[in-house]
């Protein structure tokens, strides 16, 4: 049987991610046997070859930037970090100091490690750091790192430069290693792995794609933005934890879902009822509006499709339950429905309806009353994606008068797919509890 690699990107205070990914590798019984990582990828598996998992959890779950790094940011600014403006300020103020000091990560780095055991592990290791000022990549397994020196090597693996100081290793300086490659798979490839578990956390760095069989790759990466890099912070690592956790249990089929996680027997006996409203729903609207309907419905169909194409997953593979939980996700997404919880549909629904009825209820939607589209799409993109939902989802409902004529809605979906899918998904939540009486056909 071949080797199987864990490969594990850099990314700073989104790392968390990485650990909620272990923990559900452990609960699966899916071991590794060879670790490779670039930045804090390589400091979270140096962790993971000693085996020191409890140690790892409760770094990140009560982890903060003093533990990282002195002459800091406010909290506030850390956390617009991904703004350019802070970013470039920030930048700018580091580069004046040569970067900020990480002696608080080291001290916790040297606390945690225990290179005698590292090394004994039979756990393969390797990380990758780049040399400064040549830019020359370095890769180095755990039997290459000099004696005594593993705690460097992870430091300049982790100097994320210019936001930290260079590492400096007998009189060669280094820096992060996402200068070279962030998320190392060819390189667990050239130390023997044949199937790759690479965890990408979306962050800054160069990413070079390996040469194997598709079947041979499975990629685990978040549909949440995980937040600044340089923010570490225990609500965002906790919250990163977990939507790791769930990622890693949905790649390996124990959830249903992308943004959120489905219990899999639940989606089988909710998507039915989905179903049935829908065909019922769509004969209604199509005695009043049959052209407009049927050209919605493709180009609704066509929009959700699209993210099937960004998971390479073929339009003949894509079934009508996927259809149904991603239009159910864009729903979630827009009114806040927690990722980080194993989902049922009863309580998914209740939340969305609640958070739905009350923005209904408080919105103004006067602009219904214009004329122009593009106008109406102008002032709606002045709005949050709530107000947007509500908007369309009342144009709908026209759809099913014959007395009135809807808006063209096919004009909105280029600017609000998601926004109008959810607006579907809720007006078949909506009709759900009721009757349904077969459509009138004479």
């Amino acid at each position: 049987m071949g080797k199987r690699a864990l490969v594990l990107a850099g990314g700073g205070s989104r790392g968390a991610y990485q650990i909620g990914v272990w923990k559900a590798l452990r609960e699966l019984g899916i071991n590794f046997d060879i670790v490779t990582g670039s930045s804090v990828g390589a400091l979270n598996g140096a962790l993971m070859v000693q085996g020191d998992y409890d140690a790892a959890i409760k770094l990140w779950e009560n982890i903060s930037s003093k533990d990282v790094m002195t002459d800091i940011l406010s909290d506030d600014d850390l956390s617009d970090m991904d703004t350019p403006t802070v970013w470039r300020n920030f930048v700018l103020d580091v580069l004046e100091q040569g970067g900020c000091d990480i002696t608080p990560l080291e001290n916790k780095i040297r606390s945690l490690l225990d290179e005698k055991r590292f090394r004994s592990s039979p756990v393969d290791y390797a990380l990758v750091t780049v040399e400064y000022p040549l830019l020359k990549a370095v890769e180095l397994t755990k039997e290459q790192i000099p004696e005594g020196q593993v705690c460097d090597y992870l430091l300049a693996s982790s100097a994320c430069f210019p936001a930290f100081k260079v590492k400096e290793i007998n009189g060669t300086r280094y820096i992060d290693g996402g200068y070279h490659d962030n998320l190392p798979m060819n390189l667990a490839q050239r130390m023997g792995a044949e199937e790759i578990i690479a965890v990408d956390l979306q962050s800054m760095g160069i990413i070079r794609k390996p040469k194997i069989d598709p079947d041979k790759l499975t990629l685990i990466r978040s549909q949440w933005n995980l937040g600044p890099f340089i923010l570490f912070d225990k609500t965002y690592a906790r919250r990163n934890i977990a939507l790791g956790y769930l990622d890693t249990m949905k790649v390996f089929g124990r959830y249903y879902g992308w943004s959120y996680a489905f219990l899999p027997e639940d989606c089988k006996n909710t998507v039915p009822q989905l179903l049935t409203v829908l065909i019922n729903t769509m004969a209604q609207a199509r005695l009043h509006h049959l052209p407009l309907v049927n050209t919605l419905e493709s180009s609704l169909y066509r929009s959700i499709l699209k993210h099937f194409e960004s998971l390479d997953i073929p339009e003949e593979q894509v079934s009508i339950g996927q259809i149904f939980l991603r239009m159910a996700e864009h729903a979630g997404e827009i009114f806040h429905v927690d990722p980080t919880e194993i989902q049922t549909f009863s309580r998914f629904h209740e939340t969305i309806l609640r958070e739905f009825h009350e923005v209904r209820q408080e919105a103004d939607l006067s602009l219904q009353g214009w004329s122009s589209i593009p106008k109406i799409i102008e002032e709606l993109k002045e709005h949050d994606r709530m107000y947007i939902c509500v908007y369309l989802y009342e144009q709908l409902q026209l759809l099913f008068l014959q007395e009135d004529s809807p808006k063209n809605l096919l004009l909105f979906v280029p600017s609000f797919p998601e926004e109008l899918q959810a607006a579907w998904y809720i007006t078949l939540l909506e009709r759900m509890g009721q009757p349904l009486a077969p459509p009138e056909l004479f």
